[in-house]
């Protein structure tokens, strides 16, 4: 590989990980701000941010979650207890919220 290829790849790879690092911070900074449980208890799942959903156990998993990639339908119909878990093409979670 020609050295200004790496040079670009392995700086573009610390800046997107520096981005996620960031985006997960900022949660869970939300998170401590706002103590109040949500009705979903999203707060219980800020730390698979940046994980895939497979990798939660299913022992954790409320019978109520469901997980939304880019592609993935979304249901206009609000159910205040459902976890939400939003996520990339991948599958690695992006964002948690209720509804």
């Amino acid at each position: 590989m020609n050295k200004p290829l790496f040079t670009v790849l392995t700086l573009s790879t610390l800046i997107l990980m520096a981005a996620i690092a960031s985006a997960h911070e900022t949660l869970e900074q939300h998170v401590h701000d706002h103590p109040t449980p949500s009705t979903c208890k999203a707060e219980n799942f800020v730390k698979y941010i940046g994980d895939y959903v497979d990798n939660i156990p299913e022992s954790e998993r409320p019978a109520t979650m469901i997980a939304l990639g880019p592609m993935d339908a979304n249901t206009p119909d609000h159910i205040p207890n459902r976890l939400r878990l939003m996520t990339d093409i991948s599958g690695k979670i992006l964002e948690i919220t209720c509804g």
